[in-house]
């Protein structure tokens, strides 16, 4: 699990408490992303008290980012010399908690959605857009169908990580975009 923080200290001990007393089964490592750029990370973040959290079956570490960016949730390393090593990457901001057997569940549908190759993003916060007239908007409540799910908490394939971070012009200019903070593109507007 990469755990995405920013400016919400407080939340992570109950957070991680939650998450590593009786964990899903499927959970074995969580990757602290640290977006606090040039902010030292706090006491419960030590590595001493990160160690603690082993007696628990679930590994808890922590990267500090070297750039406050959306992206940095989707980096496919848990350190910096350090790759992922699972297939299946969950993606999760610090202000959502979900119980156990919902993580698991979701888990289980991501395993189930993807073993046939399919290649299926699973996720808890689904959404939709719709036109108005040479515009998009964005949906928040879907009333039928969603088409896409957040990455506040969502499973991904560590690949479609690897590929997002690969050194190519398209996906530099996807990162880049991200990056802007641009809304919503129009529906003339391609990535």
């Amino acid at each position: 699990m990469m755990l995405a923080t920013y400016k919400r200290d407080r939340n992570l001990p109950p957070l991680l408490k939650h998450l590593t007393t009786d964990p899903p089964p499927s959970l074995r490592q969580i990757v602290i992303v640290w977006q606090n750029i040039g902010v030292d990370l706090p006491e419960f973040l030590s590595p001493e008290a990160l160690a603690a959290y082993a007696s628990t079956g679930v590994a808890v570490t922590v990267r500090k980012s070297r750039k406050n960016s959306m992206n940095e949730r989707f980096r496919p390393v848990a350190d910096w010399d350090e790759p992922v090593k699972t297939r299946a990457v969950m993606i999760m901001d610090d202000d959502v908690v979900l119980q156990r057997a919902a993580l698991e569940w979701g888990y289980q549908e991501f395993v189930t959605a993807n073993e046939k190759g399919a290649g299926r993003l699973v996720g808890f916060t689904g959404r939709d857009f719709e036109e108005t007239g040479a515009d998009w908007a964005y949906t928040v409540r879907p009333k039928e169908t969603y088409s896409m799910v957040l990455s506040n908490a969502a499973w991904l394939r560590r690949e479609w990580l690897e590929k997002y971070w690969e050194d190519s012009s398209e996906m530099e200019s996807l990162r880049n975009y991200v990056d802007k903070g641009t809304s919503f593109p129009s529906p003339a507007h391609k990535l």
